[in-house]
């Protein structure tokens, strides 16, 4: 009875180690400690590259909005330089007073000179744009309503070249300087300017 009971006892023992051994060991405290901070750098730097892409995205988006903006002010530019053509072209020949400097009912305008009798950049000085002298001229659709954007210009005459030819009232060139601007839907404005010719 006595062998029995130590050989039972052998066997408790064999088995009570082979599961001790089959079990997996714990991680110390020092193996969790570099599994969180390696997890915590996952995050910052996953948090760091969502920032950086969300600025890149917002500064695209500026960016596009600015470029829109600016190519729009200047569409609406043109759109005044073709309109002033126009005008000019319209009444070369019908209404070849209103192609008159200083006539009252005109558009055209002398050019602009300085104190010293000098031509200067007027177009960057916004008290000439809005001075009551200055005939200027806003672009309008079929209702008189001014186009979106604000389309302006003023004509100028730049000068009359005669050329080589002789003869009893030979014929003439006469040129124009036309000055355009107009805004976006935001802070954009865009200055063009054009020369424009007939003959006379």
């Amino acid at each position: 009875m006595k062998l029995k009971n130590l050989h039972i006892g052998f066997f408790n023992l064999n088995f009570l180690a082979q599961y001790s051994s089959n079990q997996p060991s714990k991680p110390s405290n020092k193996q969790r400690g570099a599994a969180l901070f390696t997890a915590l750098v996952a995050i910052l730097v996953l948090a760091i590259t969502g920032i950086a892409i969300g600025k890149q995205v917002m500064s695209a988006k500026r960016d596009s909005a600015t470029f829109f903006d600016n190519t729009l002010s200047f569409v609406n530019a043109e759109t005044a330089i073709s309109n002033a053509q126009t005008t000019i072209i319209d009444n070369a020949y019908t209404k070849p007073e209103m192609l008159k400097v200083g006539d009252a009912d005109g558009v055209i305008m002398p050019l602009f000179v300085d104190g010293a009798n000098k031509t200067y950049r007027w177009w960057i000085d916004e008290a000439v744009w809005t001075a009551s002298t200055t005939k200027k001229i806003q672009v309008t659709d079929a209702d008189g309503a001014v186009l979106s954007g604000s389309p302006t210009y003023v004509i100028e005459e730049a000068a009359i070249d005669k050329g080589l030819v002789l003869g009893v009232n030979p014929p003439q060139r006469r040129l124009f300087r036309i000055t355009a601007k107009a805004n976006g839907l935001g802070d954009s404005e865009t200055l063009v300017q054009a020369y424009y010719a007939i003959m006379e």
